[in-house]
């Protein structure tokens, strides 16, 4: 005889509870099915199912339970915050906003709640009421180390980098292990010039959560800016990466090709006001619909008109910002998707994991990261030869090299650009030298070659973007302290709307880039004000954009090998103000007609490069030499 026992529902929701808190997630999701199937409005069988659903990544599931929880249950507080977290997460701001509020109307002093509805407002653009959300709910909870971490974010995104280390820090010193304060305290000593201590905090991050890519990569974007570290020690560290974050990925398996246009797949983060957008959106805009079937990859939250531009542009504009890694690889697979291209490579909102997977049959890396990614499932990175000259770079990359006939950049310049005016050194009696780098960019070997260029050009001055962070700006006049008199002779200015950040660039005469690790957009803008912009190429791909945009202008003579020609060329390009004046009128024009501003040239080159590699990988007809 079979003895048969019952368990009460409140009895197996404690079991499915103890479960899921153990991290039996299949046990516990099975105990909550099995309580719905007895009564399908059970709210915390659907409340804690909806919660182990955007655990595993499965977001638009998880968003149907847990509104079907919050009808089971009105006005729960604790339902109406976690509905908004995956409502959030799914890029749905606006409906997250209105149960974020709900849950604080029915639950006052809910400090999560409040924090979540700051992050909100801080991805809806409205920092100020993000940061007094912050505030509020600081003032319930002191302790809350999300409110401090999520502050010091914020604060970090306006450039309030003392405050955002102190957060950090406070975040730190309430929870010692919390990887993503530890990450984010990274973040905020890097932008204030701290490289050094910046590393050391990724690496505790990434050791406090080994299977987060993010502290991992940002360590990697930091070491190309290290003078002291060679191309050889930087490629074997992202070789590391790709060892921890693609070991065990199973190989994925493609069906033939069908026929018609070539399926083409852009994934960035990046589609908004960022550098990013004015190269990729000229592409997606004169993309020949004939050949080409386009469809863009969002990781972001939040649109602008730049995003609007985007999406008006593609075939298909899919946000994944809510999507897990392996939800990702299955979406792009479903598209069927033949070439996929990553614009980020290693800096923020990558999702290079999602290609570790092999989302794609082919798979390429362009524009937003100047080297290799590392991985073996990147097949491609997109290039010339100025920036990658043939037999010297080859050796720093897991991917096999594309090079277009002209630069990988086609620049279109911001709307309302200022007028070139005239050379304000004939005016002034002095040369005004400017640095435009992102200050992250910036170290001692660079300031090191400024100490000596101002020495070597009597009465000139120097103009460098900086955070409005006491701390950073000592530490640059520190470093050219051997000029004499460097803060009689040293300028800042912070991160400025766009007409006002070209106004300033305008407001010099002779831009110099950084090193190691080179700009590209900030060179195109001061070219585009008429700035001859001095850069030393390096060895690796990232110290070489210098190389590939004034190379494609035949501006030779702003171009350097060494720190010691770097600042010979900057001298001499000071030391003849009537030829400085005439070629600052002249580089607007010959920006305008080159290569670099020919976007419908550019994007044939593009869609050329897009083929070989789709013959190269064999699943077009027909192969040749990359």
């Amino acid at each position: 005889m079979t003895e048969t026992f019952t368990e009460t529902p409140d009895a197996m929701l404690a079991r499915a509870v103890a479960s899921h808190q153990r991290g039996e997630l299949a046990e516990a999701e099975s105990l909550y099915r099995t309580l719905l199937a007895a009564d399908p409005r059970q709210p915390d069988a659907l409340h804690y199912l909806g919660l182990l659903g955007f655990q595993t990544g499965h977001l638009a599931p998880a968003e149907e339970l847990l509104a079907q929880a919050a009808a089971a249950a009105p006005g729960d507080p604790v339902v109406l915050n976690n509905w908004g977290i995956v409502l959030a997460r799914l890029g749905r701001l606006a409906e997250a906003r209105a149960r974020f509020e709900a849950a604080i109307s029915r639950g006052p002093g809910y400090a999560d709640a409040i924090v979540n509805l700051a992050n909100v407002l801080a991805d809806a653009g409205e920092p100020e009421a993000a940061e007094a959300r912050y505030r509020e709910a600081l003032a319930i909870a002191p302790g809350s180390v999300e409110a401090r971490n999520n502050l010091g974010r914020l604060l970090l995104s306006r450039k309030r980098l003392a405050e955002a280390v102190a957060s950090f820090e406070e975040a730190l010193r309430a929870r010692p292990g919390h990887a993503s304060a530890m990450n984010n305290l990274g973040n905020a000593l890097r932008e204030q010039g701290r490289l050094e201590e910046a590393c050391r905090c990724y690496r505790e991050a990434a050791r406090m959560r080994p299977d987060d890519p993010e502290p991992a990569s940002n360590l990697l974007v930091a070491m190309t800016t290290d003078p002291a570290l060679s191309p050889d020690d930087v490629f074997a560290a992202h070789r590391e990466f790709a060892a921890r974050f693609e070991a065990g990925v199973p190989a994925a398996a493609f069906p033939p090709r069908a026929t018609g246009r070539l399926r083409v797949g852009y994934v960035s983060a990046d589609l908004r006001a960022h550098a990013v957008s004015a190269f990729a959106i000229a592409l997606l805009e004169h993309h020949d619909r004939a050949r080409f079937e386009v469809t863009v990859y969002h990781n972001a939250a939040v649109e602008d008109e730049f995003t609007r531009r985007a999406r008006a542009s593609a075939d298909r504009f899919v946000v994944v910002a809510g999507l897990s890694d392996d939800e990702l690889a299955r979406r792009v697979r479903a598209d069927a998707i033949d070439v996929l291209v990553d614009l980020s490579g290693h800096t923020a909102g990558n999702r290079l994991l999602a290609f570790a997977r092999r989302a794609a049959p082919v798979q390429a890396t362009w524009l937003g990261y100047l080297g290799s990614t590392g991985l073996a499932a990147m097949d491609f990175r997109v290039t010339d030869d100025r920036m990658d000259p043939p037999g010297r770079t080859e050796r720093w990359h897991t991917e096999t090299l594309v090079r277009l006939p002209a630069s990988p950049w086609c620049y279109r310049p911001w709307p309302g650009s200022p007028e070139v005016s005239a050379l304000p050194a004939t005016g002034r009696g002095h040369v005004t030298f400017v640095s435009s780098a992102n200050p992250a960019k910036l170290n001692g070997a660079v300031f090191a070659a400024w100490s000596r260029l101002l020495a070597r050009v009597p009465g000139s001055r120097l103009l460098v973007h900086a955070p409005d962070d006491a701390a950073f700006r000592q530490r640059v006049l520190a470093g050219l302290g051997d000029t004499g008199d460097p803060a009689g002779r040293v300028d800042f200015f912070p991160r400025l709307p766009v007409g006002e950040y070209l106004r300033r660039l305008a407001g010099a005469d002779i831009g110099l880039d950084s090193f190691p690790c080179a700009g590209a957009t900030t060179t195109l803008d001061a070219l585009w004000m008429g700035l001859p912009v001095v850069s030393l190429a390096g060895e690796a791909p990232w110290s070489r954009p210098g190389a590939s945009l004034l190379g494609t202008l035949d501006l030779a003579q702003c171009l350097a090998g060494t720190p010691e020609a770097y600042v010979e060329r900057a001298a001499a390009l000071a030391s003849d103000l009537p030829a400085l004046a005439t070629l600052r009128q002249s580089l607007r024009p010959r920006l305008q007609a080159s290569p670099l501003m020919d976007e419908a040239a550019f994007a044939r080159g593009m869609e050329d490069a897009l083929l070989r590699m789709a013959r190269l990988k064999g699943i077009v007809a027909g192969g040749q030499a990359a």
